[in-house]
């Protein structure tokens, strides 16, 4: 059984192509136990399969069988970042995100696609976390780190 989910932005591939998203593509999936996904559901994937002749294909399981994170995105709020400022985030030692999380803890996707997902128990906290990322592009470490301190008095944390 296949579930095709299409493309419709700004809330699936924000791609210009359909991809297909099998209902089996995640972590411990059986015909009874699956995601039931509509389309526009965020879903944190990775390519599978591209063929110029085919849509392509997403999973949502790691090779070693596990999700490490892939799969549904529920609540949260999604933005664009530029690929560069993306990349920097999946650094180890990505400033903006450790003064962040020193203060606000939060969640983070960050894809190759230049798209970020960002969730806190606070819609507040989830803003700021944006702001402080979009606003840490250009900055030095240092800079950042001082720029998120004073983001961080306007809402008391």
């Amino acid at each position: 059984h296949t579930q095709t989910i299409y493309s419709s932005p700004p809330l699936s591939s924000f791609s210009s192509f359909d991809f297909r998203l099998h209902s089996l593509a995640f972590e411990h999936a059986t015909k009874r136990n699956r995601p039931h996904l509509k389309s526009g559901d965020l879903v944190y994937a990775k390519l599978s399969l591209v063929h110029k002749f085919m849509e392509p294909e997403i999973t949502c399981v790691h090779a070693s069988g596990r999700s490490n994170g892939m799969g549904p995105l529920e609540g949260g709020y999604i933005f664009e970042c530029p690929l560069g400022l993306c990349r920097s985030l999946l650094s180890r030692n990505c400033s903006v995100l450790q003064a962040v999380g020193e203060r606000i803890p939060f969640e983070i996707t960050v894809g190759r696609n230049g798209r970020v997902w960002v969730k806190t128990d606070n819609p507040h906290h989830t803003i700021l976390i944006a702001n402080a990322i979009r606003a840490s592009e250009r900055l030095s470490p240092l800079r950042t780190r001082d720029m998120v301190k004073e983001m961080l008095k306007t809402v008391n944390v």
